[in-house]
Parts: C-alpha cells; structure tokens; sequence
C-alpha cells in the first residue's frame, strides 16, 4: 500500500479508498502498521464473538484528508453473514447542498 500511494496517482489523488477482507487484528496490526500518509484510517475488524469465525473478515476505509477531516463513524456491525462500516463524511466541498454524505 506504501508503495502505492507513494507512485501511482491514482491511489493518493482518491477520495476514498475501500480494502475488505483484511484479516486486520488488534492485536496484530495497530494503526500505526496500516497508516498511509495523507489519510484518516477508519476500520472495523472481524469479531470471533459475533461472527463465530476466527480468520479473514474485516474492513478499512482510507478517507483523503484533503477532502475531508470531520469524519464519524456512524455505525460498525458484525455477525456470521455480514460486516459493515458506516460513516459520515462532511467534505470541504460539495457542488450541491449536502451537508455531508453517509
């Protein structure tokens, strides 16, 4: 991902970056390991408890912090079918009159 971001255009000029079945692990990766420079890092993890598995899953969103910095998280949802990260992003810009996207 380092090296993506730091040669190919495409990669740090998006928006929104979107990676699922990270395998990511509180124990294993912290922030610090998946940070990418320019980028707010919002994840949401496999729960073994909810989701009765133990490998794979996972979610991590990549936000350009030229394009937004007031970023929440709305919800995190987790069980055996289904995995989910909502968010609520207010840009700097929008060309309509949205106050921010969900």
């Amino acid at each position: 991902i380092h090296l993506l971001n730091r040669w190919n255009s495409d990669f740090y000029n998006s928006v929104i970056l979107c990676f699922t079945e990270t395998c990511f692990n509180p124990q294993i990766h912290g922030d610090n390991t998946i940070y990418i420079p320019g980028f707010q890092t919002f994840r949401s993890d496999r729960i073994e408890e909810t989701s009765g598995k133990t490998k794979g899953g996972g979610l991590c969103l990549y936000i350009n912090n030229s394009w937004s910095q007031d970023i929440t998280i709305i919800y995190k949802f987790c069980d055996e079918n289904l995995e989910s990260l909502h968010i609520n992003c207010k840009p700097f810009y929008s060309p309509c009159r949205l106050s921010s996207f969900s």
